[in-house]
């Protein structure tokens, strides 16, 4: 729990030392609001390691997930143009987040059932946050 924890305050931080003179205001409010479902997720997830937890965890994302989406949609209509350091700060947000999944899933995920359930929140969360649509998905 403390490893993870440690690691999503870390990754948080550094979003925020990152974007602190970043162009978007929306884009900052995203990485945070993702960093800190990722971090109640994983919570849930570790105090108990089962597909109770991340049925627990899923419950908590889809209370969350209107306003990540609302966040995202937001940054999708500011990145029109050419925003290269935004671009960066929001590609290094989403390698942040699979790496956050990744530890969640490596320390807490115990059977095969659990494990599809943490891989289709995954990608929910992905899908729901993302800061770009791929036309034809």
């Amino acid at each position: 729990m403390k490893t993870i924890a440690l690691f999503l305050a870390l990754v948080f931080c550094l979003g925020l030392a990152a974007c602190s003179s970043g162009p978007v205001k929306e884009a900052d409010e995203l990485m945070k609001a993702k960093d800190e479902v990722i971090l109640e997720m994983g919570k849930k997830i570790e105090a108990n390691p089962t597909e109770a937890g991340v049925d627990e965890a899923r419950k908590l994302f889809e209370s969350k997930k209107g306003d990540l989406n609302a966040k995202s949609v937001a940054v999708r209509e500011k990145i029109t143009g050419a925003h290269g350091d935004l671009m960066t700060k929001l590609q290094g947000s989403v390698v942040s987040d699979g790496e956050g999944f990744n530890n969640i899933r490596k320390k807490v995920v115990t059977n095969d059932a659990a494990n599809k359930k943490f891989l289709a929140l995954q990608k929910d969360f992905e899908e729901t946050t993302a800061y770009f649509k791929v036309s034809g998905k």
